[in-house]
């Protein structure tokens, strides 16, 4: 599989917390990727934005699922509860035979 990492705006410390989501966000979104979607490719962005906060995105061009499929995975129920927590949320978006993406903005 290739996986390519991109970096977009001016990467700075983020509080742990806020890193630490990420990081959780990050290892859910290529685990699930190794793990079920059937994958050539997965692309990985890290933005930061200027006026604070960063977007994290998961993308594979792998075998995708039905919505309601995604929204009931454990993991990423987990993941939804623990950014929630930083008072954000988490974007999916799927559809069969065409890939699956992550989606993690956090504030500042």
């Amino acid at each position: 599989m290739v996986a390519e990492l991109a970096v977009i705006g001016s990467p700075r410390q983020l509080r742990p917390e806020v890193e630490h989501t990420l990081f959780r966000a990050a290892q859910e979104g290529i685990t699930n990727v190794h793990k079920h979607a059937r994958a050539s490719r997965v692309d990985i962005s890290l933005t930061y934005f200027e006026d604070g906060g960063a977007r994290l995105v998961v993308e594979d061009n792998g075998v995708g699922t039905e919505g309601t499929d995604a929204d009931t995975s454990f993991g990423l129920l987990g993941l939804r509860e623990r950014v929630h927590l930083l008072g954000s949320s988490v974007h999916v978006r799927t559809n069969k035979m065409e890939g699956f993406r992550l989606e993690v903005d956090v504030p500042e």
